[in-house]
């Protein structure tokens, strides 16, 4: 078997894997259409009262990113766009497109979530979500 079949294979289960792990989630998912996933990779921490979150999402379309709460899991979503292929003829082509999908827990789901913000830099979004304790703190500091 060669190299070529092997990452071709590889794909193809990342998407199964994803597209059934979107179905099964799909109780927080309201409006799941079933497309291809692609499910980012994540590092996250705790820096005091905020939880950072890192995803890996190289040719994301900023304006779609959509964030949302629900049962103490945060729900992100954005689009990753094609490659322009017009007037190529590509000989192998690995990048896939599609939704983009990560369903994540929250650290602390018992205490309330005053923010949730984000930012997105050279291919990777980054997530920041401020919990009710660093509020009061930083309050009590002013």
């Amino acid at each position: 078997m060669n190299v070529e079949k092997l990452i071709d294979l590889r794909i193809r289960m990342e998407r199964v894997i994803a597209n059934y792990v979107a179905r099964v989630s799909e109780e927080y998912l309201e409006d799941e259409r079933g497309l291809n996933v692609v499910a980012p990779a994540a590092d996250t921490y705790l820096d005091g009262d905020r939880q950072i979150i890192f995803l890996e999402t190289p040719a994301l379309d900023e304006q779609s990113v959509e964030i949302t709460r629900r049962e103490g899991m945060l729900i992100f979503r954005g689009i990753k766009r094609k490659p322009d292929q017009t007037g190529r003829r590509y000989l192998h082509l690995e990048r896939s497109a599609g939704d983009y999908l990560k369903i994540l827990p929250l650290e602390r789901p018992e205490e309330e979530v005053v923010s949730v913000e984000h930012s997105y830099r050279h291919g990777v979004i980054k997530i920041t979500v401020l919990y009710r304790s660093g509020v009061s703190t930083e309050q009590e500091r002013s």
